[in-house]
């Protein structure tokens, strides 16, 4: 079994997805595998898609026939998912060197810790840095669950990007119900 999926996630923008897909492929950690959810795009999604995964054997393609909407592609992320590890990246983001391998090296030192999460940098159209995400009052390092939850409602904001993130599934495999 493949310890970590990044379930990228898609609907027509295969520009900014040939990004997205080059950054995560780009990681140093040897056991991944993307999941590229297309929401039934209309352009050349599907093409861009399947040539690279001619020469990569760590993507797979898997077309909505309907657009099912982005949470409903989140939680199809979910349900396909059979790795102990998921990150969902968004097809305009961009995973920075190493985050796959430093987010399991946390998960696995720290086994009763349910997910990572690492800093955003904010970039624009090009490239260009803008900022660092704002994360209020949240602690760094290792913080319980209750306490997260306190610093993050004090806050009044939500400290997690989904793209930084990296879920521990104790159970992998979910089914619809």
């Amino acid at each position: 079994m493949t310890k970590v999926t990044v379930a990228l996630t898609t609907y027509n923008r295969s520009p900014l997805l040939k990004l997205s897909l080059a950054s995560v492929l780009a990681q140093d950690y040897p056991d991944f595998r993307v999941m590229v959810l297309d929401n039934a795009s209309t352009d050349d999604t599907e093409t861009v898609v399947r040539s690279l995964a001619e020469d990569d054997d760590r993507i797979t393609y898997i077309r909505n026939e309907t657009n099912i909407g982005g949470l409903g592609n989140w939680n199809l992320a979910i349900e396909l998912n059979t790795s102990p590890y998921l990150t969902i990246l968004s097809d305009d983001d961009l995973m920075l060197p190493g985050l796959i391998g430093e987010s399991v090296r946390v998960l696995d030192e720290h086994p009763q810790v349910g997910f990572s999460f690492a800093m955003v940098r904010l970039i624009d159209a090009a490239g260009n840095s803008l900022d660092l995400q704002h994360t209020g009052n949240i602690s760094g390092g290792l913080v319980k669950g209750l306490d997260f939850l306190e610093q993050t409602i004090s806050w009044q904001g939500c400290p997690v990007y989904t793209s930084s993130g990296t879920l521990k599934l104790s159970k992998p495999k979910y089914s619809r119900t």
